[in-house]
């Protein structure tokens, strides 16, 4: 995943999006799976702050 390019953001989100769509048909939680959706991608944040492109 190129996140030079702010592709992270854009599949973050998306998937918040999705999340928050789906949410809404099952649950009663407000918010959260929204917030989960933006945070899921975080370690591959982690990973290339530590190793970069390798």
């Amino acid at each position: 995943m190129d996140i030079h390019k702010g592709s992270l953001l854009r599949h973050s989100l998306a998937v918040a999006l999705i999340m928050d769509i789906i949410a809404a048909e099952l649950t009663d939680l407000e918010g959260l799976p929204y917030t989960l959706g933006l945070l899921h991608d975080i370690g591959k944040l982690a990973l290339h702050q530590r190793c970069g492109d390798r």
